[in-house]
C-alpha cells in the first residue's frame, strides 16, 4: 500500500477470527493504510470503531465473500464423501495445529483426543462416517512439536494420517471446505475461524476445549461461541453431542444460530458480499473518473 500511493487499496481478511488480538485484527499498518477495510461482520465493524486507533473510519461491512456460497440457494455442492453401504450421518473433525501452549493462544485438543476419535469411528461405524479435516499446519507441527511429551517420527505421522484414509467409514480431507461443509451433518472442531464459517451452513457444531488450551475470545468470538455446543469434559461431551444432537437430532440451538447469522453475518442489500463489494469499488472509481 505504501508502494502504490496512487492506487486504490482494499483489504479483506482471509478468515473470520474470534480470538482476542485487537492490534492484530485492527491496528496493523495494512488496516490503517487501506482505502477501505471490508470487515467480516457487523460486530467487527463495532469493534473497529472502538479498538482501531483511527476509529475504524475506513471500515465497512458489506458481507464476507467466503460465506457467499453458503447463502447461495442455487449452489449444488459436490458430494465429496466416501461411498457407504447405507446412509450414515457425516461428521467432520477439524483440529487446529496449536496443541501446546503458545504466546498468543493454544486452541487445539488434538493431543488429548487423537486416539479417541478412532475409537468413536469404530464404535459408530454402522451409523457415522468421519472426515478428518486438520489445519494444514498440523502435519508440519507434528514433525517438531511433541505430543503429550513424546515426539512422533515421520512414519508415525504418516501412519496416523493414512489410517483416516483407509478406514471404511473415514476419510482425510485437505482441500477446499465448502462442499465438505455443505454435505456434512455436523462438525467437531477447535479452529476459531471455523466458528462462523461452519455456523452459516445451519448445521450443529461442537467446539472442543481441553486442559491445555490458552484462548481468549474477542466480542465477536464470545457471541459466536455462545451459540455453539461446547465441550469442556472432552470425551464425555463429544459422545453426548454425537448421540443426542447428531444421531437423535436434538439440535436445540438451531434457532439461536439462525438469529445470529441473520443479525451479524448475512450480507446487506439482498446481494452477495462479492456483488456489494464490486458495486462499492466501481462506484468509487466512477466518482474519481467524474472529477
Amino acid at each position: 500500500m505504501v508502494n502504490f500511493p496512487e492506487s486504490l487499496n482494499y483489504l479483506i481478511e482471509y478468515g473470520i477470527s474470534g480470538a482476542k488480538n485487537p492490534d492484530g485484527h485492527f491496528n496493523l499498518d495494512s488496516h490503517w493504510l487501506a482505502d477501505t477495510y471490508f470487515v467480516p461482520s457487523y460486530e467487527h465493524l463495532n469493534m473497529a470503531h472502538e479498538i482501531s486507533k483511527i476509529k475504524g473510519k475506513n471500515c465497512i461491512f458489506l458481507g464476507y465473500p467466503k460465506l457467499d456460497v453458503f447463502f447461495d440457494e442455487n449452489y449444488q455442492p459436490k458430494d465429496v464423501w466416501k461411498k457407504q453401504n447405507k446412509p450414515k450421518k457425516r461428521i467432520i473433525w477439524a483440529p487446529h495445529w496449536l496443541y501446546d501452549a503458545a504466546a498468543l493462544y493454544s486452541t487445539s485438543t488434538f493431543a488429548e483426543i487423537y486416539d479417541f476419535m478412532f475409537e468413536l469411528a469404530d464404535k459408530y461405524k454402522d451409523e457415522i462416517q468421519f472426515a478428518f479435516k486438520p489445519h494444514p499446519m498440523l502435519y508440519i507441527a507434528l514433525q517438531g512439536r511433541p505430543v503429550n511429551g513424546k515426539k512422533w517420527s515421520r512414519k508415525q505421522i504418516d501412519e496416523y494420517y493414512n489410517k483416516w484414509v483407509t478406514l471404511e467409514n473415514c476419510q482425510f480431507e485437505n482441500g477446499m471446505f465448502e462442499d465438505l461443509f455443505l454435505t456434512s451433518d455436523a462438525m467437531i472442531f477447535d479452529s476459531v475461524s471455523f466458528m462462523a464459517e461452519y455456523m452459516v451452513t445451519g448445521k450443529p457444531s461442537l467446539f472442543t476445549s481441553g486442559k491445555r488450551n490458552v484462548l481468549d475470545f474477542d466480542e465477536f468470538g464470545l457471541k459466536v461461541y455462545s451459540k455453539l455446543y461446547q465441550a469442556q469434559n472432552l470425551k464425555e461431551d463429544i459422545e453426548n453431542f454425537i448421540q443426542n444432537v447428531v444421531l437423535i437430532g436434538n439440535d436445540y440451538r438451531k434457532a439461536e444460530r439462525e438469529e445470529f447469522i441473520n443479525s451479524y453475518l448475512k450480507s446487506p442489500y439482498n446481494k452477495t458480499s462479492a456483488q456489494n463489494i464490486y458495486d462499492y469499488i466501481t462506484n468509487i472509481i466512477g466518482e474519481k473518473n467524474d472529477r
